[in-house]
């Protein structure tokens, strides 16, 4: 076996104007404009959000959060858990994207970046995939994985090769774990005329908003991503809307929520909604049988400028409420929200409470493509 890649460089970070400056400027314009300023306009160091507090490294707090969720079993989650109409909602959306990223390839290799235990398996199925890999920070979560892999491969329901590792995607390079680098992960530093990677899609879904804790580990997760990508390849997930959450602050709420789900900012919240620097804007979220940890606002634009610095444009990008107005009458997604149990196929009214969809309503879904 040949030996893996060496270990890149950490991703550097440019020079900023302002916070916020990479939302919105090409880099070669931000570039151009940052040499021709005066030397003691710049800002010395990146102030830090107004809510920051000392964390005991937020990696640490969601490894260990969950590895203690327990394994309940697709029973429980489809007749006695509180949120089945939430997870099923969820779970079509991130089906959508799934079709839409995979419609066209054959033979597809998939990068699933916080694969946890292995619940989105069963979506790639029927796209006719030949490889998978999973990485999760949480190592019961990726033992959970692999036996949810060998149950449906033993059924035949799962008919692709699949490995599971685990690993912290935003702290460090992918290019050393063995089996990223035999399908191809670009260790050319990320010029735009490389050959890029050998994966045809990379997935990360509902996990993305840790690595916003800081610009380094935002960077760091874009490239492991970027570097993974094979030139067309997309790149897919769903992450909190921060439209949402700055149109709560801007109105002064600090804290919302129902019964089932909520969201709370531990320090002070920008008056204007306007998260500025864009990284380490801490909130507590909580859903009722799944979640009670830390996350980070991803402000979009800047997601979306910091992406374009590691040549990956914007295909799409909807709300969840948008995703099922958009997709509900579709012949193939109509189906699938039926045999989901999503709506119901007399009325096709949706099955999930108000309170369900006030949570579902958080999310929003994006494809991005290399270049």
């Amino acid at each position: 076996m040949d030996p893996p890649p060496p270990q890149e460089e950490p991703p550097k970070s440019p020079p900023r104007k302002r916070p916020g400056r990479t939302s919105v400027l090409p880099a070669a314009k931000r570039k151009r404009d940052e040499e021709e300023e005066q030397p003691d306009s710049r800002p010395q160091k990146q102030k830090q959000p107004a809510n920051k507090v000392p964390d005991r490294g937020v990696e640490n707090i969601v490894r260990e959060h969950y590895n203690n969720v327990p394994e309940r079993g697709a029973k429980w989650r489809t007749t006695d858990s509180k949120i089945t109409g939430l997870r099923v909602y969820n779970n079509w959306c991130k089906s959508v994207l799934i079709n839409k990223a995979g419609h066209g390839t054959h033979r597809a290799n998939v990068l699933d970046i916080g694969c946890g235990k292995g619940g989105d398996l069963q979506k790639w199925a029927p796209q006719h995939i030949a490889n998978y890999i999973g990485l999760d920070i949480a190592d019961v979560s990726i033992q959970q994985a692999k036996e949810r892999y060998r149950e449906g491969f033993n059924k035949r329901k799962l008919r692709f090769h699949a490995d599971f590792i685990a690993r912290d995607c935003f702290s460090g390079t992918l290019a050393d774990v063995p089996q990223v680098a035999s399908i191809g992960y670009d260790t050319s530093g990320g010029d735009r005329w490389a050959q890029g990677g050998g994966f045809d899609v990379v997935s990360i879904m509902f996990v993305m908003h840790y690595a916003f804790e800081s610009e380094q580990k935002a960077r760091t997760m874009l490239q492991n991503v970027s570097n993974s990508l094979k030139k067309g390849g997309k790149f897919i997930g769903v992450i909190p809307n921060s439209d949402v959450i700055s149109d709560k602050v801007a109105k002064g709420s600090k804290e919302w929520g129902n019964s089932i789900y909520s969201v709370r900012f531990p320090g002070e919240v920008p008056s204007d909604g306007v998260f500025r620097p864009p990284f380490g804007w801490k909130y507590i979220y909580h859903l009722e049988e799944a979640v009670d940890a830390p996350e980070y606002v991803i402000p979009w634009e800047s997601l979306r400028g910091l992406a374009e610095d590691y040549n990956l444009e914007l295909e799409f990008r909807m709300p969840f409420k948008e995703i099922w107005e958009e997709e509900k009458d579709d012949r193939e997604f109509g189906m699938l929200a039926e045999k989901m149990r999503v709506k119901d196929p007399r009325t096709g009214e949706l099955r999930a409470s108000k309170e369900e969809l006030e949570a579902a309503y958080l999310y929003q879904g994006f494809i991005f493509y290399k270049v």
